[in-house]
This record gives structure tokens, C-alpha cells and sequence, in this order.
């Protein structure tokens, strides 16, 4: 089965389709990898966040330690039961810094004071205090409370990315300090054992609602505090996905723009005038042969050529068919004389056997009425050759029509004492050089059974009948006649293996049918 070609113009889009895959499958490899490098970036600086807030926290705490090294040093004896001790040390702490908010100083038998306010307790607060110990002599121990307040302005100075929250966890489960509340902060205790479970810098965390937290986790030197940046993975994922839109959408736009403009040139610059010159080209195919191209204002050079070229060869086929078929004109029209000529001397021919007859014998009569019929069949076959407009073409029908005519007036049979009926498929056209045997076995055939029934006053029926297949038939019935003579039997023999023809006959005392069969393969050569 075959199948329908496509438009020139379906064709080009798809080439330019399939050109620019492998652009593509790179713009999209080069987005991934993009992508790939946002989602690194953005948790590398959630990293740095967190880092930056414990180098932060870092320093807080060695400051503080410094002081409670400092006072650990001073002279006195710290053990001593003295109750305004820590009053004392207070005062003199108020007057290096404000990030203590409380102090506590114990001796080896157990607490000497305390100065300060309680720090809050509870997990989770997000207020809570960090201590800084420094031992005594005699094995006691000085303890420094950092204030949350101070605690808070580490984290709220740092001013993280976008959506990315900075906490301060201590390992007994105490939020020291964050930058706003998150979800992730509601179960401290789990956030710190999720830590130390994976004891890496980075961990992904489900929430409770479902979703997926990314956090980045920085200890903080020297204590036992942790920094931990959180941010929404959704998030990161989002803005990667954002510059991943970005990077092959801009490149993919282009694309777009320029197979569409190239698309649109060849269509205005090419397809249109090939669609042009094709609409042309069919019509002159169909055999309007005035067609032309004509002017193609607004296409290319070479378009234009190429519609010139056409113009051009179209006119020389014009004159050149014009020159054939006045020369097939003349050809014909010297077939039709030379068939005139031909058939008016076979009727001179006919006209001085029908002369000499006159004078003869009965036994001259009959042999020259015979010669007169075949000569009648020979002119009737070049007549009607150039009498229906096709030169070389004869109509089996009509050829019939003609023989039995003749012979039905050289018998002296009456016009309505022969009936002739044609059925079936369209007649046949013969070549000359088959319609003269044939038309001289029809007259070998009929016209001992015509003369008969001339003298007889009876019917002859004579059908004529053209098969699908490609077969002719001929049946005649009429009263009896003689079986023909040795030349005319001889002449039928010769007739039929001319026209590789079948014939049968019954000369039967009261009828006769003649069938005449011609095989397909001679209607080929005469159509």
C-alpha cells in the first residue's frame, strides 16, 4: 500500500526539528547540571550560615571564658564563706561586659554564693543561658551565665538567606537561641538525636506535616553548643528548579524563535513558489497546455529562473505539438486519399467483372460474381478505414454492417429478409490488416447462404456479439446451402489461421450457423 507524501513544508519542520535534538538534549544536560550546582550552592551557604554563626558563638564563649579564667586567677581565697563574694564579683564583671547574667562559685565542701537571675530551663524556650566553668584552687569551681539577650544577638546579626532559620541547641535539649520560630524547633530533643544518629554537617529532617527540611549543623569550638541552619528543601529545590527554567528555557526560546523564522523563510522564499510551479506543472500534466507560469513578483532569482525555464519549454512543446499534428494532419489526410484511391479501384475492378459477366456463360457468371464479391469486401474494408475519422481503425460492427449489405445486394436478397443484432461490450476496432481477412471469410462464408435464401424468399439472421473476455462471436442462421467449393474452402482455411480465429458451421440441409471466435490476444493488436 502505498503512502501519502507529506508537504515539502511538514518535511522541513521536521528536519529542523530533528537538526536541533541534540541542541536541546545539551541545553537540557547543561540545566540539570545547573540545577544540580544551585541545589550545591544553596546548602553551601546554609553551611556557611551556620559555620559563620558558630565562629560567632565561638568567640562569645572564649570571651567569656577569658573573664572566668580572669577571676579565677585574682587574688583571695574563692572558697572562703564569704556571702558578699559573688556581689562583689558581679559588680566588678558589670564593669568589663553585659553578657553575663549570672555567677555562681563553689568550694570543694560545696556552693560559697550566687549572684544573678535564673536562667530559664525548659527545653525549647529559646531563652535559655550558657555556662562557662573555670576551676579554683583548692578544687572549687567558678560558674559564668551568658544572658539570653547576649545569646540572641549572635543569631540576629548574621541576616541568613531567605527562608533559613539559625538555632543554638545545646546537647541536654535546650534551644539557647534562634533566629525565628520553625517547625523543625518544636521537638528539640529529636532534633539533637537525629544529629548525633547521623554525626554528619548535613541532614535531611521529615516534619510532622510531611515535609522535608534541610539542615546544616556546625559545633561550636570548645563547648557543648551546636549551630543548626535550617531551611525548607522544597525551597531549594524551588529556586534550583527556577534557574533551571531559566538556563534552558532562554537557549530553548531562541531555539524556538529561529526554527520558527527559518521555517517561515523557506516557506515564503521556497515552498511557496515550488507549491506555485507544482500547480502548474499539474495542470499542463492534465493536458491544459496554454498554461503558463507567468510572473513571480517577491521570488528569489532563482525561482524566477526556474519559472522562465518552465514558460520557455512550455512553449517550445506547443510549437513543436503544433508542427506534429500538422504533419500527423497531412499524414492523414494522404492515408485517406490513398485509401480513396485504392477502394475506387477496387469498385473499377468490380465494375468490369460485372461487365464481363454480362456476355458470359451461367458457369463464367458465378466464378466472376465471386471474384466480384471478394474485390466488393476488399474496397469495403479501405471505406470504411477512413470513412470514421481513424485511419487504420476499423469498427467491427460497422464492417459488418457493410459486407452483409453488399452481399445482400449482389444476391438480390430483400433489406428486411436480413436481420442483423450487435450485443455486448464495446465493438472492437481492427487494423487494416486484419479487417480485409476478416471481412473476405465473412463473404467466403455468407454468400452461398444469402443467394439461397434470395431465391428462396427466406430469413437470414445473422448475430453479432462481443464478449467481456474479449472474444467476438458471429452466428448466422438461414436456409440450407452447399457446403463451399475447394477454393473457397481453401480461402476460409487460410482466412482463419490469419486471424487465429475458431470457426464452426453446419451447412444442414434446412439451416446453417457460422460462429466465429476471435481470441483476446487479436483484440489487443487491433484496439
Amino acid at each position: 500500500m502505498t503512502t501519502r507524501p507529506h508537504r515539502l513544508g511538514f518535511l522541513l519542520a521536521i528536519l529542523l526539528i530533528l537538526a536541533n535534538i541534540p541542541i536541546t538534549v545539551l541545553a537540557v544536560a547543561s540545566g540539570l547540571a545547573v540545577h544540580g550546582e544551585r541545589v550545591e550552592e544553596a546548602k553551601r551557604t546554609i553551611e556557611q550560615a551556620a559555620a559563620l554563626a558558630a565562629a560567632r558563638q565561638a568567640l562569645l564563649a572564649a570571651r567569656v571564658r577569658g573573664m572566668a579564667d580572669t577571676l579565677a586567677l585574682a587574688p583571695g581565697d574563692l572558697n572562703a564563706g564569704d556571702a558578699g563574694l559573688c556581689a562583689r564579683l558581679m559588680e566588678e564583671l558589670a564593669n568589663r561586659s553585659t553578657a553575663v547574667q549570672r555567677i555562681e562559685v563553689a568550694g570543694a565542701t560545696g556552693p560559697v554564693c550566687a549572684e544573678g537571675s535564673e536562667p530559664a530551663t525548659g527545653a525549647g524556650a529559646g531563652d535559655g543561658a550558657f555556662s562557662v566553668e573555670a576551676p579554683v584552687s583548692g578544687g572549687g569551681r567558678l560558674t559564668l551565665t551568658i544572658s539570653a539577650a547576649e545569646e540572641r544577638r549572635v543569631t540576629d546579626g548574621l541576616d541568613p538567606p531567605a527562608g533559613v532559620v539559625i538555632a543554638i541547641l545545646d546537647r541536654s535539649g535546650h534551644l539557647v537561641g534562634t533566629t525565628t520560630a520553625n517547625p523543625a524547633l518544636a521537638d528539640v530533643p529529636g532534633l539533637i538525636a537525629a544529629i548525633e544518629k547521623t554525626r554528619s554537617s548535613r541532614l535531611e529532617l521529615r516534619l510532622p506535616d510531611g515535609g522535608w527540611m534541610f539542615a546544616a549543623v556546625s559545633p561550636v569550638a570548645d563547648t557543648s553548643l551546636s549551630v543548626v541552619a535550617l531551611s525548607p528543601l522544597i525551597d531549594i529545590q524551588t529556586a534550583a528548579w527556577r534557574d533551571f527554567a531559566l538556563a534552558v528555557g532562554l537557549p530553548l526560546g531562541f531555539l524556538l524563535i529561529a526554527v520558527t523564522v527559518a521555517w517561515y523563510g523557506i516557506d515564503r522564499l521556497v515552498v511557496r513558489w515550488v507549491s506555485r510551479l507544482g500547480r502548474v506543472a499539474a495542470l499542463y500534466g492534465a493536458g491544459r497546455l496554454s498554461v503558463r507560469v507567468g510572473s513571480l513578483d517577491g521570488a528569489p532569482r532563482e525561482m524566477n529562473a526556474l519559472g522562465s525555464t518552465f514558460d520557455e519549454m512550455a512553449d517550445r512543446i506547443e510549437r513543436r505539438s503544433q508542427e506534429l499534428e500538422m504533419a500527423v494532419r497531412a499524414k492523414t489526410d494522404l492515408l485517406r486519399e490513398l485509401h480513396h484511391r485504392v477502394k475506387n479501384n477496387f469498385q473499377l475492378v468490380a465494375s468490369l467483372l460485372s461487365l464481363e459477366a454480362r456476355d458470359a456463360d451461367a458457369v463464367l457468371q458465378a466464378a466472376l460474381g465471386a471474384q466480384q464479391d471478394r474485390v466488393h469486401a476488399l474496397a469495403i474494408a479501405h471505406r470504411v478505414a477512413y470513412a470514421t475519422g481513424e485511419v487504420g481503425g476499423v469498427p467491427v460492427d460497422l464492417l459488418v454492417q457493410e459486407v452483409l449489405r453488399a452481399l445482400r445486394q449482389s444476391a438480390g436478397l430483400p433489406n428486411d429478409l436480413l436481420d442483423l443484432t450487435v450485443t455486448g461490450a464495446a465493438p472492437w476496432m481492427l487494423d487494416l490488416d486484419t479487417a480485409i481477412p476478416f471481412a473476405l471469410l465473412l463473404t467466403e462464408l455468407l454468400r452461398a447462404a444469402l443467394r439461397v435464401a434470395a431465391d428462396e424468399r427466406s430469413q437470414v439472421v445473422v448475430e453479432l456479439i462481443f464478449e467481456e473476455q474479449g472474444d467476438v462471436i458471429l452466428k448466422a442462421r438461414g436456409p440450407g446451402a452447399e457446403s463451399p467449393k475447394e477454393l473457397g474452402a481453401r480461402l476460409i482455411e487460410a482466412f482463419r489461421r490469419q486471424l487465429k480465429a475458431e470457426v464452426e458451421a453446419d451447412f444442414a440441409a434446412s439451416r446453417f450457423e457460422i460462429r466465429i471466435q476471435m481470441s483476446s490476444t487479436r483484440a489487443a493488436k487491433a484496439i
